[in-house]
């Protein structure tokens, strides 16, 4: 996993483990690393972006809310993921920008290499309304030599 200005990180990679401990002093990011998997497992079950980060009535917040998310004084993080699955190697990457109190997903793709080499991507390129946005879908093929 690779964050790239997510709380107090401005970039780090975790390479995980079956079992990954994490160790460190107090206020060296092991809480943020855990928040980065929350946020994540959020996403992926269907959340929003802004619930995944301020929670709702039943589900609590990341620590520090949209104010702590971000490196400051920037405005957009991502979180990246490498993982391999039987014989194929997916690659996911999400940027979130934040302005004001708003979130959106900057740029979001989805690259997968399988057992014969070939690769597959899918990106989503998205702004805020108030800016020229855009949203692209494509899905590539090539064959590795």
């Amino acid at each position: 996993m690779t964050l790239e200005n997510w709380k107090n990180f401005e970039s780090a990679t975790l390479y995980i483990e079956p079992l990954t401990i994490l160790i460190g002093t107090n206020a060296a990011g092991k809480s943020n690393i855990l928040d980065a998997f929350m946020f994540l497992q959020r996403i992926a079950s269907g959340l929003s972006i802004q619930v995944s980060i301020e929670g709702t009535t039943t589900i609590e917040p990341l620590r520090g809310g949209l104010s702590w998310v971000v490196k400051k004084p920037l405005s957009e993080f991502s979180i990246q993921l490498v993982f391999e699955h039987g014989g194929v190697d997916y690659h996911f990457r999400i940027s979130i920008a934040l302005e004001d109190s708003t979130v959106q997903v900057a740029n979001e793709s989805l690259s997968v290499q399988d057992f014969n080499r070939r690769s597959y991507w899918l990106n989503r390129l998205v702004g805020f309304a108030n800016t020229i946005h855009y949203t692209t879908l494509c899905l590539t093929q090539y064959q590795a030599k």
